[in-house]
């Protein structure tokens, strides 16, 4: 620590003193700023503190207020790490992109990767990427008696379109334009134009409206639709 004015003499301690004549001021030394520093035992901060040296926190770290962390833009990563993953966390400063589980290098938003899988992506679809060197996805888990969701919106409409799986009676359904279009139930029936059972046991059952035709065929003069009989016999 350093003083800009002269401590009271006559004393081996220190003493602030509030009163309406200072005697100095409490500077902290530019080598605490830029250098390395350790706080083994929690760091709490309540104003505003600029380090540009390594900053070593062994115990909690208290922002009383708001952190901002490379505010200068500089092409630097901010690195979280976990007991397992040295990159559970990853805001690459160099690509621009938030990596989960190893530095992100795919897209523009948010790249959750366990291994590299080589590929690259479209431009049409690069905010979230999900990459694996084997077999990658996405589970969706739900109550077993609640429903599994994916939403299309706009600016009209905050589900234009929708992917609904209904664990509460095992359907499958897919909206378009706002309303159901088809949905596959849990026989593994596909209805399409219609929710519900139209006739029959058929796989495949469709209902159209009034002044439209449920089911259309245009050929060149072949055979469009041919039907065979268990044995694989053609029947019509």
């Amino acid at each position: 620590l350093s003083f800009t004015g002269a401590p009271p003499s006559g004393t081996n301690n220190i003493y602030v003193v509030h009163q309406a004549k200072s005697v100095g001021t409490i500077d902290v030394p530019a080598s605490f700023l830029s250098d390395a520093q350790t706080f083994s035992g929690g760091l709490t901060l309540s104003g505003t503190t600029t380090h540009s040296g390594a900053l070593n926190v062994t115990g909690g770290l208290d922002s009383r207020g708001g952190a901002v962390f490379n505010e200068g833009s500089a092409d630097e990563d901010f690195r979280v790490e976990s007991n397992g993953n040295a990159n559970m966390l990853f805001v690459s400063g160099g690509n621009d992109v938030v990596g989960v589980g190893a530095e992100g290098d795919l897209g523009v938003g948010l790249h959750i990767k366990s291994a590299d899988s080589g590929a690259s992506v479209d431009g049409n679809a690069d905010e979230l990427v999900i990459e694996g060197s084997g077999q990658s996805g996405i589970t969706i888990a739900s109550g077993n008696d609640q429903k599994g969701n994916i939403f299309f919106a706009d600016d009209g409409s905050t589900a234009q379109g929708k992917v609904i799986y209904d664990h509460s009676s095992d359907v499958l359904r897919f909206d378009s334009a706002g309303s159901e279009a088809m949905r596959i139930d849990s026989s593994r029936r596909l209805f399409i134009g219609t929710t519900s059972q139209v006739t029959g046991e058929g796989l495949l059952q469709i209902k159209g409206s009034t002044n439209l035709s449920a089911f259309q065929v245009n050929s060149n003069g072949l055979v469009a639709i041919r039907f065979f009989n268990a044995s694989g016999s053609g029947v019509g």
